[in-house]
């Protein structure tokens, strides 16, 4: 069976910095170095779903959630040159399975997910990005249908990496960054503080690795960090970094 994908012209509430809401089915130019805001409410089909954001370049990027079982996602966005909201960003969506493309350069992406389903995310960069990942009031990670327990991150740059104990996981979560030493970060900073019940598994490839706090994860050897002698017991929140220069770490169980 081919798959087909849907291309939308429905992404259309565009906020222009000082010119308040509007809704258009037209073609506006958006500016550069104004804030444009895309927003969609959960649709009630949706048990989970696969998000996958790529083509960025140079943005600075933070994602993270908000306790709203309603929200399916808050784009806010600043571009480098003007362009049409379709040269801007484009998506195509397939069932439970979504794709952003950042066809032109993004100065700044915030997105703001729900917490109605859990989400699988995939970011992809082709220059260095300087982004930020927020899991906190709630955030889901129960696989369903196969989705929402994987996050995977693919682009140099900086990576900041914050997991509080505000959210929910089913069996795992699993965090992944770098195919190649192209797309990965060269600086990696995680402050994990584990939810209750749920175990943390690190692993770091070639790059050193500093902690400022380490309570309750321990060495296991091959470059190696748990809080349980079974690497992988259920349910726990597993990161994976590889060919990063450098990574500064909080851990706390």
């Amino acid at each position: 069976m081919t798959r087909k994908t849907k291309r939308t012209a429905l992404i259309i509430i565009v906020v222009l910095g000082g010119s308040g809401l509007f809704v258009t089915y037209g073609i506006p130019l958006l500016s550069y170095g104004i804030s444009h805001h895309l927003e969609a409410q959960l649709p009630s089909n949706l048990e989970s779903v696969e998000l996958q954001f790529g083509q960025f370049k140079d943005t600075n990027l933070t994602v993270s959630f908000v306790d709203d079982e309603s929200l399916f996602y808050r784009i806010d966005f600043t571009l480098y040159e003007p362009a049409t909201l379709g040269d801007a960003i484009s998506l195509e969506y397939f069932d439970d399975w979504y794709w952003f493309q950042t066809v032109k350069r993004m100065r700044t992406m915030t997105i703001v997910l729900g917490t109605g389903i859990p989400y699988s995310i995939f970011i992809g960069g082709d220059t260095p990005l300087n982004s930020t990942f927020i899991f906190d009031n709630g955030a889901n990670f129960t696989e369903v249908n196969n989705k929402g327990s994987d996050i995977d991150y693919y682009a140099a740059g900086i990576l900041r990496l914050d997991i509080t104990e505000n959210i929910v996981v089913g069996t795992h979560m699993d965090i992944h960054t770098g195919a190649t030493p192209s797309r990965t970060p060269d600086t990696v900073l995680l402050d994990i503080d584990l939810p209750t019940g749920i175990h943390g598994v690190l692993r770091v490839g070639t790059g050193p690795i500093s902690f400022s706090v380490l309570d309750g994860w321990y060495f296991r050897g091959s470059g190696r960090y748990s809080t349980s002698p079974n690497l992988y017991a259920i349910p726990y929140i597993g990161i994976e970094v590889y060919n990063s220069d450098h990574v500064y770490a909080s851990l706390r169980d």
